[in-house]
């Protein structure tokens, strides 16, 4: 898997507060009823979890994602400052997955 993070999100992403080099892009099913329904969401993260993969990105970023949740996306994704300039858009070649894509925090990472 490839994630791009346009010039724009990478600004908007290192401005956030515990946010650092690295992310995980998760395929979050939490209350969403069955595992295929679920939300794209990019968590700040120390290091790579227990079998992570790393998506390929020339970013600033590293990107570590479950293998299982590869199946949810194509094989090439973007992540975009959203048009309004508030958020972030997470895309691919023939669909945006998310316009409001969430960025997750440890609360560990925001205290220190």
């Amino acid at each position: 898997m490839r994630v791009d993070v346009t010039p724009e999100a990478a600004a908007l992403l290192s401005a956030m507060p515990g946010v650092g080099r690295r992310l995980r892009l998760v395929y979050d099913t939490e209350g969403c009823g069955c595992a295929v329904n679920g939300v794209p969401a990019l968590l700040a993260v120390d290091g790579p979890e227990p079998g992570d993969m790393e998506a390929e990105t020339d970013g600033p970023f590293a990107i570590g994602y479950d293998p299982r949740h590869e199946v949810f996306f194509e094989d090439r994704l973007v992540i975009d400052r959203a048009p309004d300039g508030e958020g972030l858009v997470l895309r691919g070649e023939g669909q945006i997955y998310t316009p409001h894509l969430r960025i997750g925090v440890p609360v560990r990472q925001m205290e220190g």
